[in-house]
């Protein structure tokens, strides 16, 4: 299920966008009213794995811990409302290791590179959603507060994977790759940028309305199992842990890329 939002830029005007590679010109995204609003929030469906999640948890079958993590998947079932949002926007111009898009910019030696050949992109939020929140688990029991985290984790995912999956599909994207601010080394795309991509998706407060995520002064976000980044087009897939050097993350999906960061660094 998605729903579709005109959000204003910053002259206050409805802003829309067409889907095309090469961005329109600036006037038409803004005075054509046959184009489709740019601002658009899903509501992925979702299956929670029992037996999966069970063996992530280490969970023995009938043990008290079974009857437990079934309770609150049950639970999770009912209440759960991941979400994603996203825009398609426009590369307006390009400067010294910075990207205009849509009249926001951002400044990334590496977005920069990414974003050498791509006219158009797709930034994006996507979170676990708030209504998870409200379950009741013992919050002093720190295996209790593992499994939640790991349940919140799988609603995270699956709101990512829905949403790749309907950009890829809807604009016919054949490989596409995203950044995230603060991902990999520091200096990669600053987690500072978070307040450019926020306002480049509507402003802090819309999207805290609207999808329950507020940015804090610390650039984090709250609720902590959402992610926020640039999704576009790539002929190879680019991966955030290719800049990043810390070996033992859990979550690394390729190898530290030595070549790529010394050609980022000009070396």
């Amino acid at each position: 299920m998605s729903v579709s939002f005109a959000i204003p830029d910053k002259t206050g005007r409805a802003f829309r966008s067409a889907n095309v590679n090469k961005a329109p010109p600036f006037h038409e995204r803004l005075c054509n009213d046959k184009l489709p609003p740019v601002n658009k929030i899903l509501s992925p469906a979702f299956d929670l794995s029992l037996k999966e999640i069970k063996a992530d948890l280490s969970i023995k079958p009938g043990s008290n811990s079974d009857a437990q993590i079934e309770k609150i998947l049950n639970q999770v079932e009912r209440i759960a409302r991941p979400k994603a949002l996203y825009r398609v926007a426009y590369i307006e111009k390009r400067g010294h290791e910075t990207v205009m898009i849509d009249q926001t910019e951002f400044h990334s030696r590496a977005l920069y590179a990414n974003l050498e050949t791509v006219g158009r992109v797709f930034p994006y939020i996507a979170t676990c959603g708030t209504e998870v929140d409200g379950i009741p688990i013992e919050r002093e029991d720190a295996v209790q507060r593992h499994w939640f985290n790991t349940i919140r984790l799988a609603l995270l995912r699956a709101s990512i994977q829905h949403l790749r999956k309907t950009i890829q599909d809807q604009y016919q994207l054949e490989t596409h790759s995203a950044m995230n601010p603060g991902s990999g080394e520091a200096g990669v795309w600053p987690i500072e940028q978070q307040r450019a991509l926020f306002s480049l998706l509507g402003g802090q407060q819309w999207i805290e309305n609207t999808m329950g995520v507020h940015l804090l002064d610390s650039y984090l976000m709250t609720h902590e199992m959402t992610v926020s980044g640039i999704l576009f087009p790539s002929k190879t897939t680019y991966y955030n842990c290719q800049l990043c050097r810390r070996d033992d993350c859990p979550g690394r999906q390729a190898h530290f890329d030595v070549a790529l960061w010394e050609n980022l660094q000009g070396k």
